[in-house]
């Protein structure tokens, strides 16, 4: 849709009606229920789709970007191609390791949030969505700040990514609500950082024939590992209690983080040896 000069800026765009939906949405929807019902809010969910088709069909495929078409082989090749750029491609490789490791471990706020909500902070269901609310501002907050500044560089990734874990310990350890609050916000406000940086920096470094290949590597991870580390962390936390289960995985996301400096630094440091003759 956009030229790499503006890619940073509309990626970040993207974020803020993403998580500007997250907030209203759930709202929208617990009025409809309470006004119309279960049923009917779903019919008018699907309604809601209707602009989004015809906004579709009224694009100007003139105006479009589109990237050359791959060349025709297997499916098996071209996943393996896609793969094989991945893990040799060292800023790729570090991209899809930050991801699989925070999209497994950290981003599971569907189990965390209620479990917090609930076990921890003992609030209800008015309480939980303010808890909800408060990292959706500072996810926007985050996303007009990228809008801004319209950079996707590797420090700004790690940083994003070492807050986030870090966060993540604090909010396991908290028992009082407005601190949960206002780590909640920083949390969205990193957790923004980080995946807006990672799918920019995708899309940047990515060749146009292999970006498709590559940025669904990390839907799958940001995606996919997601309901795995939900499992992961509902199972700990009946074992271990809830703030334990959050702190652990926190610091499971900061050791990612750390693998993905040391392999910085590694490759940094080969890239120096002198050659071999």
């Amino acid at each position: 849709l956009v030229g790499r000069e503006l890619l940073p800026n509309a990626v970040a765009l993207n974020s803020i009606i993403f998580n500007l939906a997250r907030i209203v949405g759930p709202m929208v929807a617990g009025i409809s229920i309470a006004v119309v019902g279960t049923a009917s809010t779903f019919f008018i969910n699907a309604a809601t789709f209707l602009p989004v088709i015809a906004g579709l069909l009224m694009m100007r495929s003139g105006e479009l970007l589109p990237a050359p078409p791959a060349q025709a082989a297997p499916l098996w090749q071209q996943v393996r191609e896609g793969l094989r750029y991945a893990l040799e491609t060292p800023p790729v490789f570090r991209v899809m390791l930050l991801m699989a490791f925070i999209g497994t471990f950290g981003y599971n706020f569907s189990v965390v949030l209620p479990l917090l909500a609930r076990y921890v902070l003992g609030v209800q269901s008015v309480g939980f969505g303010g808890l909800s609310a408060a990292m959706g501002v500072g996810s926007i907050l985050a996303a007009l700040a990228l809008a801004y500044r319209r950079q996707a560089g590797e420090g700004q990734l790690l940083l994003g990514a070492v807050a986030f874990g870090a966060l993540l310990v604090l909010l396991g350890a908290s028992h009082w609500l407005l601190l949960t609050v206002v780590v909640l916000v920083l949390l969205g406000f990193a957790g923004v950082v980080f995946t807006t940086t990672a799918n920019t920096r995708l899309q940047l470094l990515s060749p146009p024939h292999l970006r498709g290949r590559v940025l669904s590597l990390y839907v799958l991870l940001f995606l996919g590992s997601t309901p795995i580390g939900g499992q992961l962390l509902g199972l700990t936390a009946d074992k271990l209690g809830v703030p334990v289960a959050v702190m652990a995985f926190g610091m499971i996301a900061l050791l990612g983080v750390g693998l993905g400096f040391f392999h910085r630094s590694a490759v940094t440091a080969s890239d120096h040896l002198p050659a071999d003759n």
